[in-house]
């Protein structure tokens, strides 16, 4: 394992070219603390020359702005008819990173914990029914900036458009084939394309129901030898928009190539 804080000079930290043990879960305390902006895994070998992967990776450490704070605005709720759940809820702490949710059966001994990122309750499922729990909940900060996945934009939008070429045209609606093709809808992202698309007849709809456009494309609209052809069929395929609010139009454009044609799909805000 190397540290760097440039992602060019690189200092060894970790080294274990001989170890022969299958470690599923290695931890690695330094004898020393070590700065660093960026962390690397370097694979020496495999068994049986298999592919070298890595499941997770967790760095632990503090900073000199690295604060915790009890919390002690907060309630534990059992539920009378299962006591193996219970509803933990807190006053939030402002510029709190997350928190840490401590509870056992004795008042000095919460050795059990979840630990809680974006929100200020927990649901838990963990408990024995007989005893009594004691609870703890603790908040900290890194006092460094936070990266909070944006899963619009990683993920996408929870809408997929998909495509397929039918053998008998019309409206397929949201019939998937193996042929099927899709794409997820990303947030800030404005342009997608399908490819090899060939005469015949397709339907483009959202992967969960409505058909979007559907149609004959000849070898004429998907064939050019233009060195930089003019889309051929366009289209307006639907509005897009949050609740009754009109945020933009999904558009459509069938660009021919010298084989095949290719789909462009064009968010309009």
């Amino acid at each position: 394992m190397f540290v760097s804080d440039d992602n060019s000079n690189w200092t060894k930290i970790i080294s274990k070219p001989q170890n022969k043990m299958e470690l599923k879960h290695d931890y690695n305390e330094l004898e020393k603390p070590v700065q660093a902006r960026y962390v690397k895994v370097v694979n020496v070998a495999t068994y049986d020359d298999a592919k070298f992967s890595i499941k997770d990776l967790r760095v632990f450490g503090t900073t000199p702005k690295m604060k915790t704070q009890k919390v002690t605005k907060f309630m534990a709720v059992r539920n009378p008819e299962d006591r193996r759940e219970a509803n933990v809820i807190w006053e939030p702490v402002a510029g709190a990173d997350g928190y840490i949710i401590r509870y056992g059966i004795e008042k000095n001994k919460l050795y059990n914990s979840y630990i809680v990122y974006g929100k200020n309750d927990l649901y838990m499922h963990s408990m024995n029914t007989k005893p009594e729990y004691y609870f703890d909940v603790e908040a900290f900060t890194s006092g460094l900036p936070v990266y909070r996945e944006n899963p619009r934009e990683t993920i996408g939008l929870g809408a997929e458009l998909q495509i397929a070429q039918r053998g008998g045209g019309g409206n397929a609606g949201y019939a998937q084939g193996a042929g099927t093709r899709y794409i997820m809808l990303k947030e800030n992202v404005n342009e997608y394309w399908f490819d090899d698309i060939t005469a015949g007849t397709w339907t483009l709809s959202h992967s969960y129901g409505p058909v979007l456009w559907s149609g004959q494309l000849t070898d004429a609209q998907v064939i050019s030898n233009e060195s930089n052809p003019k889309p051929t069929v366009t289209s307006k395929l639907t509005l897009l928009g949050e609740g009754a609010k009109t945020t933009g139009t999904l558009e459509m454009q069938v660009i021919p190539g010298k084989e095949k044609a290719r789909i462009k799909i064009v968010v309009v805000k």
